[in-house]
């Protein structure tokens, strides 16, 4: 705006062209462009081309213009009079003044009208704004403007991340979850009007919602009518084919180059990329296609029926098996089409695919996926991802009467292990049920014989013991697993040694552990039990944290918060959420402490994880009252207390100094 404002106030141009997709605020920064010019007193008037006065003569300009003489139009000296009492008769209706003229929608304009618009601009007549729509034909006068320098051309590309943050916050007058953002911009790229529609939508549907202080989805986006409206009238116009290979991507994306030939022509996609629908890269030797845009995709969804959709879906299973489906992401890309469509289920590929899903941090996905398999006929292994991926989309007590069946199934020291330690976690971290999770503990200990579980749960247990009994205990549990194991076991008692060792003052053993540790899970391989590898890099946060090196473990804990959004991780955002409430709140950053500190409550509180709540929450109160909002406070204070918890004999310090 300080742009135009300048370069309207000034005789240094003719002009500035706005250039942009749909939905990138051509008009809104025309309209204050008409109201800058309203405000200083300046002539003004607005004109809009469209398509329906596309084919009229001067059509777009006929409510400034006096009537025409239809004999004078039909001679082509007769146009050349025409136009010059055109702008006669603008100069007279503007006293002669050189006037603000602002064009929307340029590229609509009439042959007449665009050549008009040119000579006010070239005899100075006026400052004209127009705006002008990427990817669109625009009329040769229209063109000239920027091309023989007339006027300025400015392209608007959207807003950035940054902004769009910003915005939501202003809009909402809130903090707004870091994973929320995250979808919105990756929905919206950048496009303010669909921004504008997803947030209005969401609302509606009650998918955004103020939980605890933070803003946050707790539902997927779906387009609303009017954004589906929108989308829709950009896909207007297309044959048959071109919307069936639209839905084939949309469902599919990314296609393969070789996938999309056994699937359609390849001119028809080159053509839909030519009108900016569908968009092409190189990955690696790779070449893909995509849609232009997310939301072309959630509205060609949105509108497929399900006859379609499995029709498409049985269709690209057999279009990339057929092209070798040599990818691991093949795997899951061929076993949720196969799921789609309800053809050739087949056992061991639905169980791959579920834990490809199950890496991805797509729990839903990667449920659906293992009880296709346990359908299939498969047993023991289908059975335990679908349970473990119920516990990790929070539902902790289907998880664990899942567990607890299965268990007795378990036929040799593996399963029993995977079991026990699961069931453990739940238990501990889902239900609060510490007591259980060590009864448990102790059974299949007595069961099993192989040294690699027999450590694995004796971890867990100082886990547990961290909590129940305090820092000492743990630190004694966890003694011989450190000195003696390897792999996931020295990972996990590691970091719960470096717990109790931190809070105990021990600081010179903490960075010892802390590297051990962390090597030992930098090292591990194939899919973690209940927690992600990153999780053991908290434990040099918390060792950090208690020597005082405050800035380095904000960095660390910020590089694992950002690393949790970009892999789509609800666990570990909660996770480092609650480490930088703890972090920012002893630096003096409290207000962004109290953001994240309500974005890693309200996470824990979607994932069924209760101990966790109260953690975070004993830390956030504390924050809260420090920086005077004591009302806020003394309500979280009450919700920790209303969790029926036992009592935890470390992280209670943090509810006890709130």
């Amino acid at each position: 705006m300080r742009l135009l404002t300048g370069l309207m106030r000034s005789s240094a141009t003719g002009g500035v062209v706005l250039a942009g997709s749909a939905g990138v605020g051509k008009t809104r920064l025309l309209l204050e462009c008409l109201a800058v010019a309203e405000s200083s007193g300046l002539p003004h008037a607005r004109v809009g081309a469209t398509r329906s006065a596309a084919h009229l003569p001067f059509g777009a300009f006929a409510p400034l213009l006096p009537p025409p003489d239809p004999e004078a139009i039909e001679a082509v000296e007769g146009q050349g009079e025409f136009l010059r009492r055109c702008c006669a008769a603008l100069a007279e209706r503007f006293g002669g003044q050189r006037f603000v003229l602002c064009v929307d929608d340029a590229h609509l304009l009439d042959h007449a009208s665009a050549t008009l618009l040119h000579h006010l601009v070239v005899t100075g007549l006026a400052f004209v704004v127009a705006t002008v729509r990427l990817g669109e034909s625009t009329p040769d006068p229209v063109v000239a403007l920027w091309k023989d320098d007339l006027t300025e051309r400015l392209d608007l590309a959207g807003i950035s991340s940054e902004a769009i943050e910003e915005l939501l916050a202003t809009v909402l007058e809130g903090a707004i979850d870091g994973a929320t953002v995250a979808r919105l911009v990756l929905r919206c790229q950048g496009n303010v009007l669909y921004l504008r529609e997803l947030v209005v939508g969401a609302l509606e549907s009650r998918s955004l919602v103020n939980q605890g202080g933070i803003w946050r989805l707790v539902a997927p986006l779906t387009p609303s009518d009017r954004l589906v409206e929108l989308v829709e009238t950009r896909l207007s116009g297309l044959t048959d084919p071109e919307r069936w290979l639209l839905e084939v991507v949309a469902l599919g994306e990314p296609l393969g180059s070789a996938e999309l030939r056994s699937l359609a022509d390849v001119s028809l996609a080159e053509a839909l990329e030519r009108h900016g629908l569908l968009g092409s890269r190189v990955s690696g030797h790779r070449l893909e296609v995509h849609l232009a845009h997310p939301l072309y995709g959630e509205v060609l969804r949105t509108r497929l029926s399900p006859l379609r959709a499995r029709s498409i879906a049985a269709s690209l299973a057999k279009a990339v098996e057929a092209t070798g489906a040599r990818r691991r992401e093949d795997t899951l890309r061929v076993g949720t089409w196969h799921l789609e469509s309800g053809e050739g289920l087949r056992g061991d590929l639905m169980l791959s695919a579920a834990g490809v899903a199950r890496q991805r941090y797509d729990f839903s996905l990667a449920e659906r996926l293992a009880r296709a398999a346990v359908e299939a006929g498969v047993g023991f292994e289908g059975l335990f991802c679908a349970a473990q991926m119920a516990g990790f989309q929070g539902r902790v007590v289907d998880a664990e009467i899942e567990l607890a069946a299965i268990a007795a199934q378990a036929a040799n020291d593996t399963q029993r292990g995977l079991v026990a330690v699961t069931r453990m976690d739940n238990l501990q971290y889902g239900l609060g049920r510490s007591d259980e999770a060590l009864r448990v503990g102790a059974e299949a200990e007595a069961e099993i014989a192989d040294p690699t579980w027999r450590y694995e749960i004796a971890a867990r247990r100082a886990a547990i013991l961290v909590r129940t009994e305090g820092p000492r205990a743990a630190v004694e549990a966890a003694e011989p697993v450190c000195r003696e194991a390897e792999g996931r076991a020295l990972a996990w008692a590691s970091l719960f040694s470096v717990v109790g060792l931190s809070r105990m003052g021990r600081l010179a053993e903490v960075f010892d552990i802390c590297s051990r540790g962390h090597e030992a899970a930098q090292a591990l391989t194939g899919p973690p039990l209940h927690w992600p590898p990153e999780i053991f890099a908290s434990m040099r946060c918390e060792a950090l944290i208690h020597a005082g090196r405050l800035q380095e473990a904000e960095e660390l804990a910020t590089g694992q918060y950002r690393l949790a959004l970009a892999d789509g991780s609800e666990e570990m955002r909660g996770v480092y959420a609650w480490f930088l409430t703890k972090v920012l709140g002893l630096r003096g950053r409290v207000h962004l402490a109290v953001d994240y500190g309500y974005e890693g409550a309200a996470v824990f509180r979607q994932l069924g994880r209760r101990p966790f709540v109260a953690h975070t929450i004993g830390v956030l109160a504390g924050v809260l009252a420090i920086s005077g909002r004591n009302g806020e406070a003394i309500e979280l204070l009450a919700e920790a207390e209303a969790i029926d918890m036992p009592p935890d004999e470390v992280y209670a310090v943090e509810t006890l100094q709130a």
